[in-house]
């Protein structure tokens, strides 16, 4: 699955990954095929896949890098566009996920970041807080308040073996404005996809 990669899944065969995809679609009935996982998931095909790193910083002992992806499939010409947003554990035995933001996903994240990144004390009369956002491609985001030193935020990336990274708020900003200049990017240059889901 492109969608959320792990250095382990990298192990499993076709078939395996195709369990566990059905398995997820079974256990969440509404979720549904996203452009760039109908191209990933196809057989026998020559899919071509180009990427540009457009943003990195390391979080504590987590690395996040951003990069913006195109997929094709040369034997119907479809193709998505979106970003890669991967986090990669720095110790002796890194641990790595990928979450894939569909084109047509980012102004729905860039929304939900915003909306998190206002919370503040004012939402609850309790002691503490959370405001989170999860993308379709299994990246969830999360602002709370910490005991000691105030308001703090989080990205993580996968189902099975997750990995998060600790984010200031400045950071969540970051990945914020990343996303939004690179859809900006794509928009003034007329290389977004059209309006239907997938285009042959």
């Amino acid at each position: 699955m492109f969608c959320c990669w792990s250095s382990s899944a990298a192990q499993l065969s076709h078939k395996d990954q195709d369990r566990s995809f059905v398995a997820r679609s079974r256990a969440s009935q509404w979720y549904r095929v996203r452009n760039s996982e109908a191209i990933e998931w196809q057989y026998e095909r020559v899919l071509i896949k180009g990427f540009s790193q457009i943003a990195t910083f390391t979080a504590r002992d987590v690395e996040v890098r951003v990069d913006a992806v195109e997929l094709k499939d040369t034997a119907t010409a479809t193709r998505a566009i979106g970003l890669v947003i991967a986090l990669r554990e720095t110790d002796e035995n890194p641990r790595e996920n990928r979450s894939f933001v569909d084109y047509d996903e980012i102004d729905r994240l860039l929304q939900g970041l915003t909306a998190i990144g206002r919370v503040n004390e004012s939402v609850t009369k309790l002691a503490g807080f959370e405001a989170r956002y999860r993308t379709v491609g299994d990246l969830e985001f999360l602002v709370f308040r910490q005991s000691r030193s105030g308001i703090a935020a989080s990205v993580t990336s996968g189902i099975c073996e997750r990995v998060t990274a600790p984010l200031t708020l400045d950071d969540l900003d970051r990945l914020k404005q990343t996303s939004w200049k690179q859809k900006h990017d794509w928009t003034r240059s007329n290389d977004q996809l059209p309006i239907a889901w997938l285009v042959a």
